[in-house]
Parts: structure tokens; sequence; C-alpha cells
């Protein structure tokens, strides 16, 4: 047998790209459900799928961070979060409540962070490790004993090493070097102007690291010397930026991260709140088996007393 296996899953990453991806939806009574539907439609997946027997979701709490901190600018180009999304995370607090899947998340750090340190900490312990994630940024976590699982209602993906070099052009190893190049818009993270991920992969394929990069910079010719040379301070503060944390200060129970049965009577509830027929259906025949099985072990107390 191999090792157990612990899925997590970046919640903040699911969450947004089912906000997004899902639109105009909600209950009879105006309660918008677009983003707790799209992330229901992974977790139900993820369960259907693949059963894990080790489960937890991280999630940002919305404070500072670190990054915050080392650059004003980090995310100050970004949009206030949508006015329906505390809500709905609401409800999504509540159908992990019911599924009885531990949360993680820490003040002063992001997700992704939480989940480095989740994984550090997982294979320490002799696990092996799959995240479930839509976020590039997680690929320098992959090695031989960590997997990136994306999951779409309608297919999968994983992402080993192999995986991950097919896609990006660059080893999970290189993954810190080749996201400080490119830097990210989204993220107001600078990288060196004029390094697109193409270049990038080509540079880092011919020098290994970033580092190799930077002293070879001189020998590239006209505008990518300039860019090099001029992008030097930058590049290097955007690989502060996007380096993960895995020393995030989590007080982890092993033994809650071990799927138990769901609270079928909660889940049930808020499925009905969100008019959620389908997930519903889904938990149905578990839901009455638990019971049956409940039932069964009443009577059977009921008859140990009696002598």
């Amino acid at each position: 047998m191999g090792n157990p296996v612990l899925y997590i899953v970046d919640g903040h990453s699911q969450v947004f790209k089912a906000y997004h991806a899902i639109q105009q939806l909600s209950t009879s009574t105006g309660i918008p459900t677009n983003a707790v539907f799209g992330f229901c439609q992974i977790l139900h997946a993820l369960l259907r799928k693949h059963n894990p027997e080790y489960l937890a979701v991280a999630f940002d709490t919305g404070a500072p961070t670190f990054r915050h901190e080392a650059y004003a600018a980090y995310k100050a180009n970004r949009p206030e979060p949508p006015a329906d999304l505390p809500l709905q995370m609401g409800y999504i607090r509540r159908v992990l409540e019911g599924l009885r899947v531990p949360i993680f998340q820490r003040d002063g750090y992001e997700a992704d962070d939480v989940i480095a340190t989740l994984t550090r900490l997982a294979l320490e312990k002799g696990f092996d490790v799959i995240i479930v994630s839509a976020d590039k940024d997680l690929f320098q976590l992959v090695n031989d004993r960590v997997k990136i699982l994306r999951l779409e209602p309608d297919k999968e993906t994983l992402f080993d090493r192999e995986a991950v070099r097919e896609k990006m052009g660059v080893w999970p190893e290189q993954m810190l070097d080749f996201l400080a190049m490119v830097g990210d818009s989204s993220d107001n993270i600078p990288g060196i102007r004029g390094v697109g991920p193409k270049t990038a992969a080509t540079l880092l394929n011919q020098f290994g690291t970033l580092e190799n990069v930077l002293a070879h910079a001189s020998e590239q010719k006209g505008k990518l010397r300039e860019n090099l040379e001029a992008g030097r301070e930058a590049v290097v503060l955007s690989r502060k930026l996007v380096a993960l944390d895995d020393h995030v200060p989590l007080d982890v129970d092993w033994k809650a991260l071990r799927r138990p049965e769901p609270d079928y009577e909660k889940l049930a509830e808020v499925y009905r709140e969100l008019e959620f027929r389908q997930f519903l259906q889904e938990i149905q025949p578990a839901q009455q088996k638990h019971r049956a099985h409940t039932y069964r072990a009443i009577v059977q107390l009921a008859d140990l007393q009696k002598f």
C-alpha cells in the first residue's frame, strides 16, 4: 500500500473561479448563489470521483499580509471584492461545516502560504498531497509526492512534475524564478519588463536559475540585455512576493483531517435554503443509509439495556 493522501482544496481560488464562471444565479427569494453553486460543484466532483480519505480547505482571511508590508503596491490595483460575495462565503462555510471538513486560514498570510505549510507538514507526517486548485503559483509545490488537481465540471487534469513542465515550459523547482521573471499584472507584481512566459522559459532552460540568468545578462543581445539589466531590482522583489511561506503557524489536528460522516441534516438544511436540488439528490442515498444505520444502532442499544 502507498502513503495516505491528503487532499487540500484551495478555497480562495475555487470560489473566485466559480464566481466569475457562473453569472446571474440566485434563489427564488433573491439570494445570490453563483459562487456557492460553483464551489459545491467542484467539491461534490472531488468527493464523487476521488472519495478522499483526508481532506482540508484553505482560505484567505482578507487581512493584509507580509507581502503588503514588503511592497505597498501589492494587489493595490485589484477592485474591491463583489458586494454579494461575503454572504455567499457564509453559505460556503456552512456547507463545509455540514461536510465536517476542516478550514485553515491565518491573518497575515494568504491561502497559498497555508497550503504550502499544510503540504510541508503532511509530507513530514508521511502523507502524499493532492492540491485542488486552478492557481499556477502552486505549481512551485509540485514534486514526486505532491500533485495539483484542476477540476472542471466536465473534466479534470492532474499535474505532476512532467505535466507542469509540459504546460509551463519549466520544471516545478524553476516555477518560483519563472513567476518572478514574468510577473503578474493582476497582483501588481512587476517582474522583468518585456520578459514573457516564452522568454522566461527559454532563459531558465538555458541557465537553470534566475541567479544564473542575471549573471549572464550581459551575454544577451539588444533589448533583452537591456531589460534584464534594468529589471534586476524588480525581479528580486518579485521573487520575494511570489515565494510561498511554508511556515505559517497552524494548529493541525491530523485525526480531524480524516473525513468523518457528514452532518447530513445540516447539509440538507443549507442545500434546501439555497434550492440546490442537484446536491440534495446526491446526498440523499448516503443520508438514508446513515439514518438506517443509526436506527439499527439505537435498537441494538435498547435491546442490550433490557438485560
